[in-house]
């Protein structure tokens, strides 16, 4: 039977950030309070199927979609900022991280929106017709954003049967056609390496939860070039050496550091504060530091309890029995470079776009989550892709691309970072838009010549 526990036990402070409720408040226009009730259910009974009542094995967080509703994408996001505004219990820190920030942004400069020309149409085909885009459409609506603080006139442009670019902007007698592309969030090598990751680890799981173990594993070489029964098989064979509280295993292939839970003191976190399953809080409890890039799995026996009613993502828990975590990484240069996705897919679809008789402008859009080597091989990959571009035969002027970044921690809901690199076909380049950055704040004091992967990560 379900313990339950009324939502009145937990002290929530009243969310108050007016920035993102403005935004939320803002795309529930486009909907009857009906029609958000109806999507909002469906989502929920996603969750309940999602969420068994005791499941010992997790998925790890560096999945990144794991939740995803990719039907209503755009649904699933504005349900994840309704949890943080008015059902804190429900809410998923994660994913969260990714999206509140956007809707941040949009309400900063929500007193902009009515001067966007064609804004309305693009959120409603958005919010009706084409839920499953919201990534790429919300990054249309960012860089539409950042030309208006620039002081652009900002038109979206119809669809046509003939490909057009989303926007044409205008100052004084200068005018620009803007094109913008969003990259997926991970590519397929990371989606192979993490079911091949996923496959090794599960044989391993009844041992690593019955000892109570946190695994720190290094693969030194790619993890398709090892069978799927590798590490199983490793500690059949070293056997004797991992029956001790501490141990290490090294060769030319892997690296695994071993320690225990202490499971007396976690448990006496537990007991004190409310903590969500799959939270940063339960996490940080468990790898004993912030989980960003890493392949982290979690396994638990445990009890735990509900809060309110039904299973949407409102599962907490009591008391840790036994628990198995295994934080994997590769350090493999392969791996680093099969990661590193360029732009060049992505790039030569948005030129295919300008068909409009002005200077072209192109924003392209990604996110940085498999760590700072491998972002380093991309930027290799890109700088050679913008090299190559003649600029002759086209009439890109300025290519602007943006790097995100999120993270969830147990004591901030959310932190993002950014970076912008800005390349011109001018010799001496006089950048139109001085404001550059999309979703942070111009005067954030981050800002500085580094990319962000190079700086330490927060704490």
């Amino acid at each position: 039977m379900t313990t339950r526990i009324p939502i009145t036990e937990l002290i929530f402070p009243e969310y108050d950030d007016k920035d993102v409720i403005a935004a939320f408040d803002y795309f529930m226009t486009f909907m009857t309070p009906d029609q958000w009730h109806k999507r909002k259910q469906a989502i929920e009974e996603y969750l309940s199927n999602f969420h068994s009542d005791s499941p010992p094995l997790s998925k790890p967080v560096s999945d990144g979609l794991l939740l995803v509703i990719e039907k209503d994408r755009i649904g699933w996001y504005l349900y994840l900022v309704h949890c943080l505004i008015h059902e804190p219990h429900k809410y998923e820190y994660y994913q969260g991280a990714r999206i509140v920030p956007i809707f941040k942004r949009i309400g900063l400069d929500i007193d902009l929106l009515p001067s966007l020309d064609g804004l309305r149409k693009k959120i409603s085909d958005l919010i009706k017709k084409r839920p499953i885009e919201a990534d790429q459409i919300l990054f249309e609506f960012l860089a539409a954003l950042a030309w208006k603080r620039n002081g652009y006139q900002v038109e979206f442009l119809p669809e046509e049967a003939d490909k057009t670019p989303d926007l044409l902007v205008r100052k004084e007698d200068k005018s620009y056609q803007v094109e913008c592309k969003r990259q997926q969030k991970s590519g397929s090598y990371f989606y192979e390496e993490t079911l091949l990751r996923q496959k090794m680890v599960h044989h391993i799981i009844p041992f690593v939860l019955a000892h109570n173990y946190l695994l720190e594993i290094t693969f030194h070489v790619e993890l398709k070039t090892l069978p799927e029964t590798y590490l199983i098989d490793l500690f059949r064979l070293e056997n004797s050496k991992i029956k001790e509280k501490n141990w290490r295993l090294s060769n030319e292939k892997i690296e695994i550091i071993a320690s225990t839970f202490d499971l007396k003191m976690i448990n006496a976190q537990l007991l004190k504060y409310h903590i969500k399953y799959n939270s940063p809080q339960l996490l940080e409890l468990l790898a004993k530091k912030p989980i960003d890039y890493e392949g982290f799995t979690v396994a638990l026996n445990s009890t735990g309890y509900h809060v309110g009613e039904g299973l949407a993502n409102n599962r907490y828990i009591h008391k840790i029995t036994n628990a198995a975590g295994i934080k994997c990484t590769c350090d493999s240069l392969q791996a680093y470079v099969g990661k590193a996705r360029d732009l060049d897919g992505l790039l030569a679809k948005a030129l295919r776009q300008l068909t409009l008789p002005y200077e072209a402008v192109i924003h392209i859009g990604m996110e940085t989550f498999d760590g700072p080597a491998v972002e380093r091989e991309r930027l290799k990959k890109i700088v050679k892709t913008i090299e190559s571009i003649n600029p002759e035969k086209t009439r890109l002027s300025w290519l602007f691309t943006h790097f995100f970044q999120s993270y969830s921690r147990s004591n901030q809901e959310w932190i993002f970072d950014e970076s912008v690199d800005v390349a011109s076909s001018y010799v001496v380049p006089i950048t139109p838009l001085p404001k550059n950055f999309l979703v942070i704040p111009e005067e954030a004091d981050i800002i500085n010549n580094s990319r962000h992967w190079d700086r330490p990560l927060p704490q």
